[in-house]
């Protein structure tokens, strides 16, 4: 029943929805949303895919990361904070699947940046994304010298004004193009 799995999807947090479903009135089974296709205009649901699963086996999944607090780099330092990622690849048991998985960015300063390695999971969740993966950094802000310099290189200046170029091929085409004018002209007249 798609309306149904509309409501569904909206009140839940994550991709992972985990559902039991009946089919042909047989015994409920344990699924999990893998895949859903929409509509490209409309974006009604034209086609989902579950995965059948036991809740007693592990199973591999991707879970969000949600960066909870305000860096102390951003607030106090003025720094930028740079999301790099977004999802963690899991192992756990379906029960186990949470909606997001909370990284603590509130300690982090001008210069810092989170691992993978970082991120405590519990006993209960093994994360298998790369440890040396960086989840998220605290940036400096760009300085107004290094703003300065890129404009005398060429780019536009606070005025917006581009540098006038002209090349030998452009005065080139305009001799060129006075002349095919000019032969344009003179067969206009034999008509």
């Amino acid at each position: 029943k798609t309306h149904e799995l509309e409501l569904m999807l909206q009140h839940h947090g994550s991709d992972n929805l985990l559902l039991d479903m009946t089919i042909d009135g047989k015994k409920p089974l344990k699924v999990l949303l893998k895949e859903m296709q929409r509509h490209p205009i409309d974006g009604r649901m034209l086609h989902v895919d579950f995965l059948e699963i036991s809740m007693t086996e592990k199973m591999r999944t991707s879970i969000p990361v949600s960066l909870v607090g305000v860096a102390a780099g951003v607030s106090e330092q003025g720094g930028i904070l740079e999301p790099m990622l977004r999802e963690l690849e899991v192992e756990c048991l379906p029960s186990d699947i949470v909606d997001s998985i909370p990284v603590d960015v509130s300690e982090l300063n001008i210069g810092d940046t989170l691992f993978v390695r970082d991120v405590d999971t519990g006993d209960r969740m093994v994360v298998l994304s790369a440890e040396d993966s960086a989840i998220v950094a605290v940036l400096a802000p760009i300085a107004e010298e290094e703003v300065v310099a890129t404009d005398e290189e060429g780019v536009p200046g606070e005025d917006g004004e581009q540098p006038d170029v002209i090349s030998e091929k452009k005065a080139e085409e305009g001799a060129d193009g006075a002349e095919a004018q000019e032969k344009d002209k003179d067969a206009d007249k034999d008509k």
